[in-house]
């Protein structure tokens, strides 16, 4: 009796592979475009989530969209890609800023 195998790669967590907030310094209700890729193996999927303090996104879970500041202010935008019960966390801080200060 003959038995064939093939390995067969175990999934793994997501990594995030590219990240990129521009411009990082906007004016109250100016666009911050946002986007990231990630690599995960196996079977494991991935999810988006961009997420801050205050502000909108078009679409948070989409791998790029773009952030709009509604207050001044300094502000941390994260994003965390999940797969395969893990997630990778990445983070950066834009300053909203008031046309009207100063």
């Amino acid at each position: 009796m003959r038995f064939a195998f093939s390995a067969v790669e175990a999934p793994t967590c997501p990594t995030i592979t590219s990240y990129l907030v521009e411009p990082q310094d906007v004016y109250l209700g100016d666009a911050i475009s946002v986007s990231a890729t990630a690599t995960a193996s196996g079977d494991a999927g991935t999810s988006f989530a961009w997420s801050a303090p205050q502000g909108f996104f078009e679409d948070p879970r989409a791998p790029g969209t773009v952030y709009v500041c509604t207050q001044p202010g300094n502000f941390d935008i994260v994003l965390s890609v999940a797969g395969d019960g893990c997630t990778d966390t990445i983070t950066t801080t834009v300053d909203c800023l008031d046309p009207d200060a100063g």
